[in-house]
């Protein structure tokens, strides 16, 4: 079996084949049932944790708080591969140069829209696990 991508956490499968992993820091375990549902959640819980410590929380079980930013278009076409609408908000999966990127819609308030965007400085695998996050309604 090889090693997760992520040096944090320690991972094994247990005899009834399950995959499982357990966070160093937070102790936090996981469990999938395929080596690479493992590792998404892994590069999920991992993003909870970084997100959470950089605004100085260290509660790996509340949602990651996402640092949307203004989105800046890095390509002529955006193809969009993913989308999900809540409300007024529509988050979209889309890929740009070969780059997955998370779009944000928001029309909550009256006369202004702003777009917004996530992942361009994470690996595909992160920006994927986000997205799994996101279409759970796991985090916003």
């Amino acid at each position: 079996m090889a090693n997760l991508e992520l040096p944090e956490f320690d991972a094994w499968q247990e005899q009834s084949g399950m995959y499982r992993a357990r966070h160093k820091e937070t102790k936090r375990e996981i469990e999938a049932d395929t080596w690479a549902r493992l590792e998404l959640l892994a590069c999920a819980v991992q993003i909870g944790v970084t997100l959470s410590e950089s605004a100085g929380v260290r509660d790996p079980d509340r949602p990651p708080d996402i640092d949307w930013r203004p989105y800046h278009a890095r390509a002529t076409r955006s193809r969009v591969r993913e989308y999900v609408t809540r409300g007024a908000v529509e988050y979209e999966l889309c890929v740009e140069s070969g780059q997955y990127v998370i779009r944000r819609t928001d029309r909550r308030r009256k006369n202004r829209t702003t777009v917004s965007e996530v992942g361009r400085e994470q690996s595909r695998q992160a920006t994927l696990a986000l997205w799994r996050l996101i279409m759970n309604g796991d985090a916003d």
